[in-house]
């Protein structure tokens, strides 16, 4: 099966075969912000005032320099050679398709459709941001003093109700080997990558329950 492309009115090419079409184009996918504004600004300065705020938000979210411990850089090393150079191609120039259910997300390169455990990639997602950001979390400036005092006093009244809370998830995320430097960096940032990455439902229901299969 294949579907005919039309060059001119009235004139028909060869049927080109499923498999060889590709659903976007990857060099200018939709639904990328970045293409949009690089369509908008004709202006050349614009264009390199637009490449310098991008390069100081690159530097500012994956510095080079985030730490001087030695297992920290270890660390860093590590995910570098377990660098899987066919997964970093797919994932850098992948274009999004849509939720395929609660746990799975569908995603597209070249001409192949790939489903993605949303849970599993955003876990390793945040880890690894943890350590490459590590020393250099942006700061949160509320405009007034947090009341801690009224905050902790509803957390432990609150206590109690999450009773019904998975036991072993909770466990998971306090396993923390503090003794060790090396384990302290790679546990406490599968801690935090834990807690940032999405679960499901990973987008909410109409109904207000959740994705609904």
């Amino acid at each position: 099966m294949g579907t005919e492309v039309s060059t001119r009115t009235g004139e028909k090419s060869q049927k080109v075969p499923v498999s060889q079409m590709v659903r976007t184009d990857p060099r200018d996918p939709s639904g990328r912000l970045h293409t949009y504004w690089q369509g908008q600004s004709s202006n050349p300065e614009k264009k390199s005032d637009l490449v310098s705020v991008r390069n100081k938000l690159r530097s500012r979210r994956n510095p080079k320099d985030a730490g001087d411990s030695s297992s920290h850089h270890e660390l860093l090393t590590e995910i570098d050679s377990n660098l899987h150079p066919g997964l970093f191609d797919i994932v850098k120039n992948c274009t999004y398709v849509g939720v395929a259910n609660e746990v799975f997300a569908l995603i597209q390169h070249n001409t192949l459709l790939y489903l993605v455990n949303v849970v599993t990639v955003s876990k390793e997602l945040m880890y690894q941001q943890a350590l490459c950001r590590f020393g250099n979390f942006n700061a949160i400036q509320l405009s007034e003093p947090a009341p801690l005092l009224e905050s902790l006093t509803m957390a432990l009244k609150d206590d109690e109700p999450m009773s019904d809370v998975n036991e072993k998830e909770k466990l998971e995320i306090a396993e923390i080997t503090w003794d060790i430097e090396k384990e302290c960096f790679r546990t406490a940032a599968a801690a935090i990558g834990n807690f940032y990455a999405l679960h499901p439902p990973i987008l909410p229901h109409p109904s207000g329950k959740g994705i609904q299969l």
